[in-house]
């Protein structure tokens, strides 16, 4: 009979998220915790007792009690599930370290933490093969001691690892380097992995689930977890459920005439959330008059309070003041003869960028002043 399970990694509990304000910080926060109860739903609803988590519980061994704590009271609230956590390059298994501040705090009968390299029977006919990490970095590949594990006669072998098996064999070093063909030295029936935040499959028998909840701007497909069948000698059978709430979306956009964004809707509507849970970073380019650089800075503000999250640079627009910008100024006023001035400073072609722009404010300032006085 297969043995059913959820594979998950890299739920980071604790990340800062510090480039985010205050606030957004701790929804993303409060988002990795709630994918572990979505994982444990899908759990049921796929009729399996066992999470494995390849590695990265947390995001380092420096958290607060309370952030400690609050994983482990999630797993426990669902007792049916095991969780078998496998520490990684995030969360080491080292003296004093994290997994010792999780055992003194008093670790839940359902959690199991994998501190070393053996074998383990998890279920009836079902061995799995860990292989925690105890630093940040190594050069040696910590699932080559699989190869030559002997098992039972007829028992499915699940590995379950973290490391980089993208960059194995390079000069360029992973943290943890990963043989891609370690599920067929070691006869593993599947090979659980971690460390590359987005799923993927590397062979039949390997996939790496990718974190849960998408924590960055690759779009490597993450905020899932894997529902595995495997069974002893067979190919597993693989699909994928997702568990993320945000989605991160890094776009480029033109600007129209009038100071709209050309089909920024367009492209955050293909990002896997609802608007509202979007994470936007987003680069813009064109020209635009004074007045339709104002309507753009209109058009960022609405699109701020639509997404989660608006990071906008507005550095390749460029603000061209006209005639049609000066002439609200009253034509043969002094006010109308020190817009002119001001503009053609900015259109100077000797002009610093610094200066260019210290004009552009003032010219702003000078007709946003006037229209409030003509109000």
């Amino acid at each position: 009979m297969a043995f059913k399970f959820v594979h998950s990694a890299d739920w980071q509990i604790g990340k800062p998220f510090a480039r985010f304000p205050g606030d957004v910080q701790s929804q993303l926060r409060e988002a990795r915790l709630g994918a572990i109860d979505r994982m444990a739903e899908i759990a049921k609803g796929f009729g399996a007792s066992d999470v494995l988590v390849g590695g990265d519980i947390y995001d380092s061994d420096g958290m607060s009690d309370l952030t400690l704590r609050q994983p482990l009271e999630v797993m426990a609230g669902h007792a049916r599930i095991k969780w078998h956590l496998l520490p990684g390059n995030h969360d080491p298994m080292r003296a004093g370290g994290i997994w010792d501040r999780v055992e003194s705090v008093g670790r839940p009968e359902n959690v199991h933490v994998y501190q070393d390299a053996r074998p383990v029977e998890i279920a009836d006919g079902v061995m799995l093969l860990p292989a925690p990490l105890r630093g940040r970095t190594t050069s040696d590949d910590p699932t080559v001691w699989m190869d030559d594990v002997v098992t039972p006669v007829g028992a499915t072998r699940i590995g379950l690892a973290h490391g980089s098996i993208g960059r194995y064999g390079t000069d360029d070093h992973a943290s943890v380097p990963l043989d891609p063909n370690r599920a067929k030295l070691a006869n593993l029936d599947y090979l659980a992995l971690g460390d590359d935040h987005g799923m993927k499959k590397i062979n039949a028998h390997t996939w790496y689930s990718g974190t849960p909840e998408p924590d960055g701007w690759r779009q490597n497909d993450p905020g899932h977890v894997l529902c595995v069948e495997a069974a002893c000698g067979r190919e597993p059978v693989v699909h994928a459920e997702r568990t993320g709430i945000f989605a991160w979306g890094e776009f480029e956009a033109g600007v129209d005439s009038d100071g709209s964004i050309v089909g920024i809707t367009d492209q955050i509507a293909t990002l896997p959330a609802t608007m509202r849970n979007c994470l936007v970073r987003l680069t813009l380019r064109g020209s635009v008059s004074l007045a339709a650089g104002q309507n753009l800075d209109r058009y960022i503000d609405r699109l701020s309070a639509q997404v989660r999250n608006l990071d906008a640079n507005r550095e390749g627009v460029r603000r061209l003041a006209g005639p049609d910008d000066i002439a609200v100024l009253g034509e043969g006023t002094e006010l109308h003869k020190v817009g002119m001035r001001l503009m053609r400073k900015i259109d100077r072609a000797n002009i610093s960028p610094e200066d260019a722009e210290v004009a552009l404010i003032a010219l702003n300032e000078l007709i946003a002043r006037n229209e409030e006085h003509a109000a």
